[in-house]
């Protein structure tokens, strides 16, 4: 499952996403891709090893986390699902 977070802080690491996302409980990251964008609010691609069920949770742990200042977005893409 391929989940996209949002609101992310410039110049975030994909090492430091993994972080915070297993400092919320989140296992199964097999994948961090840091979205630069225009740099002004970078996005993520996750894949993790989880159920459509599962990647709800997910998305609701995850949205709205504050982190860095910035309020983070999540959404399941479930067209990447395997």
């Amino acid at each position: 499952m391929v989940i996209s977070i949002g609101n992310l802080p410039p110049g975030v690491s994909a090492e430091e996403l993994r972080e915070v996302l297993e400092q919320h409980g989140l296992e199964g990251v097999l994948e961090v891709n840091i979205l630069e964008g225009s740099g002004n609010q970078p996005g993520a691609l996750i894949k993790m090893d989880i159920s459509a069920a599962a990647a709800k949770v997910v998305v609701a742990r995850v949205t709205h986390i504050y982190w860095k200042g910035h309020n983070l977005t999540c959404t399941p893409l479930l067209m990447f699902r395997e």
